[in-house]
């Protein structure tokens, strides 16, 4: 990591401050630090940028970043402003301004604010044109083609953990596939798990449009948009309706039937995306103490955070009395 910031700080000094006429010796905070892309907050005297670092297998991203940006532009939003950007041989770099948004949950006292969210969202979900990046279609049929392939596998590993659900595996399959295609980066990828002020785009009158739809990490589904309204309006499912109502309204048929599916939805992928972490530690098939202990504490957060999002009674891991599942292995003693 550090090697990295190193990197970047001699990339920062040696071109990006002498071309924009920065401070050489301005503080470079790492954001990001993925598979694809680097971002860093640049911390000025009286005022902050974001720095994003695209090595050259990414470019495609960096692409798909600025038609996205010139999309939400056309619809009169506002975006960062690029100040400056270079690609070299191995990589790009854009330096912009950074824009902070509020929470909606600001915005209870205006249902218009509120419903202005919601139905652009909504709107951008039905124009599955206006994608995020320029992959081509045999992109995407790769991505949802290695999902399905990897259901069996995955599948069994809850299975293993909760018997119980073997006589739900065709209706979760089913659900699975639909979500398995919404995962393609030929949609629109909106709802990322990753709600924070700055992944907010404002209108011009600095109210919130709809959240950052430029860096999806899960596609496309309804445990995303829940998640969205869990955290923007908060812990109480009640307290839900002023952004999820206006959504529903405007959404497509499609959506309308995914909400119908809520509960199995979210309790299928749930398991789904955290397979591997419980199969790993309540088997044991690999992994030493600190491996185990690290896992445990993912585990234990990530199902923590899921059942008060849905509203659901996790299994016993040493914590409660009461159980969703019936299974032997979670069952503890009141």
């Amino acid at each position: 990591v550090e090697d990295s910031i190193s990197r970047v700080r001699a990339l920062w000094s040696d071109r990006i401050a002498p071309r924009t006429g920065l401070p050489k010796d301005a503080a470079l905070n790492p954001i990001e630090d993925g598979y694809s892309t680097e971002v860093y907050r640049v911390e000025l005297q009286d005022d902050q940028r974001i720095l994003r670092i695209y090595p050259k297998k990414s470019l495609p991203r960096l692409n798909g970043y600025l038609s996205a940006n010139r999309i939400f532009q056309s619809k009169g939003l506002r975006v960062p402003e690029l100040e400056a950007s270079e690609t070299t041989g191995e990589f790009a770099w854009v330096l912009e301004e950074r824009i902070e948004g509020t929470s909606l949950k600001q915005l209870l006292d205006e249902p218009e604010a509120l419903r202005e969210a919601a139905e652009t969202l909504a709107e951008l979900h039905r124009h599955t044109r206006n994608r995020y990046g320029e992959y081509s279609g045999w992109g995407g049929f790769r991505l949802t083609l290695r999902w399905r392939q990897r259901f069996p596998e995955r599948w069994s590993k809850v299975t293993r953990l909760y018997p119980e659900l073997e006589e739900a595996t065709d209706r979760v399959l089913s659900w699975y596939r639909d979500w398995a295609n919404s995962y393609s980066p030929r949609r629109y990828q909106l709802l990322h798990n990753d709600y924070h002020p700055g992944n907010v785009i404002l209108t011009p009158e600095g109210r919130i449009a709809l959240l950052d739809l430029r860096s999806p990490r899960f596609g496309l589904g309804l445990m995303e948009l829940i998640e969205a309204a869990h955290h923007f309006m908060g812990e109480e499912p009640s307290d839900w309706p002023p952004f999820l109502d206006p959504y529903l309204e405007s959404a497509d048929s499609e959506n309308g039937a995914a909400y119908e599916k809520y509960g199995e939805g979210c309790h299928a992928v749930f398991h789904l995306r955290q397979a591997d972490r419980f199969a790993n530690l309540a088997l044991g098939t690999r992994g030493n103490v600190e491996d185990r202990r690290e896992w445990e504490k993912n585990a234990l957060d990530s199902w923590d955070r899921f059942c008060r999002i849905s509203g659901v009674v996790g299994p016993i891991l040493g914590l409660t009395k009461v159980s969703a599942f019936n299974s032997p292995r979670f069952q503890t003693k009141a």
